[in-house]
C-alpha cells in the first residue's frame, strides 16, 4: 500500500550528509514522468521545454521573475543554486504549478509526496500527468509583499521538488535549507540563520522552535534520522490509507 504524504513547502559536522548535485539527463520518450538516479523528478522529452506549466498569469509572473535571479545561494555542503536555476528546473521537468485550497494542505503551499512501503518517496502518484506544486491561494489576496511572498513560496517547493538529500520523507534539514533558499532570494529578514549549525540536531530543533515553526518539530532531523522529541503537541497522524497533509508555516 502506497501512504499519500504532503511535504511542507514555505524544506556540517561529524554527521556528513552529502547533498545530492542535481543534473538533468534526457531519455527516449514524451510526456512520461520519471525519477532520475540521484531522486529528482524528470519529464522525458525529445525537445526542451520552451514555457513552464504554469497558466495563471500572477504564477508565471513570479516564475518570471525567479528566473532573472542569477545571483548564487550556497546551500549546504558547497551545493550552489539561484533562483534562475530553481525556475529552469520547473520548466525542464514541466512541473505544473496551481493555486492550492483549504481541502489541500489546509490551504498551505505544498506538494504531495507518495511514499511506500520500502520507505522511498516521490512526488508522482502513479497516474498520467506530473503532479503538481500548489501554492497558498491567501497569496494573491495579499496587498503587501504579494509578490516577494509568491516567488519565495515557489522557491521553496521548487526546491524540495529537486529531492535534494534523499528519496525518503522530508527532514528538518531539507525543510532548514529550504527556508533558506526563500529567504536569501526575497532578502527577507525572517527567519533568522546567525548562528546555527544545522548539522548540530539540538541547534537544528531550537532553530524551527525559536523561529515559531513548531509544525517542523514532528520531523526527522536528518535522513535516516530519528526526531527529537518535540516540545509542542503535534497533530495526530492519520491512518496509513489517509494522507498527511502538511504545510508551510503560516
Amino acid at each position: 500500500m502506497v501512504n499519500k504524504l504532503t511535504i511542507t513547502v514555505l524544506g556540517l559536522g561529524s554527521l556528513l550528509i552529502g547533498l545530492v548535485v542535481w543534473q538533468f539527463q534526457v531519455q527516449a520518450g514524451v510526456g512520461v514522468s520519471t525519477t532520475t538516479e540521484n531522486g529528482m523528478e524528470h519529464k522525458n522529452s525529445n525537445e526542451p521545454a520552451q514555457t513552464p506549466a504554469i497558466q495563471d498569469a500572477l504564477i508565471l509572473e513570479g516564475w518570471n521573475t525567479l528566473r532573472g535571479l542569477q545571483d548564487p545561494i550556497q546551500v549546504g555542503n558547497g551545493v550552489v543554486l539561484s533562483g534562475e536555476a530553481l525556475a529552469q528546473f520547473l520548466l525542464d521537468n514541466q512541473i505544473p504549478v496551481v493555486w492550492g485550497s483549504e481541502a489541500i494542505c489546509g490551504g498551505s503551499s505544498c506538494s504531495r509526496l507518495y511514499c511506500g512501503q520500502d520507505g522511498k518517496c516521490s512526488y508522482e502518484d502513479g497516474q498520467p500527468g506530473i503532479d503538481p506544486i500548489y501554492l497558498n491561494p491567501a497569496i494573491h489576496a495579499q496587498s503587501v509583499g504579494m509578490r516577494d511572498r509568491l516567488m519565495g513560496e515557489l522557491a521553496h517547493e521548487a526546491f524540495h521538488r529537486m529531492r535534494p538529500f534523499s528519496a525518503g520523507t522530508i527532514t528538518q534539514l531539507e525543510e532548514y535549507w529550504a527556508f533558506y533558499v526563500n529567504t536569501q532570494l526575497v532578502k527577507a529578514s525572517f527567519p533568522k540563520f546567525d548562528n546555527v549549525d544545522p548539522m548540530d540536531p539540538e541547534q537544528l530543533e531550537h532553530w524551527f522552535y525559536v523561529n515559531g515553526l513548531h509544525g517542523y518539530l514532528h520531523l526527522a532531523p536528518y535522513p535516516g534520522g530519528a526526531a527529537q522529541a518535540p516540545r509542542v503537541e503535534q497533530v495526530s497522524q492519520a491512518s496509513t490509507s489517509e494522507p498527511l497533509e502538511t504545510g508551510i508555516a503560516q
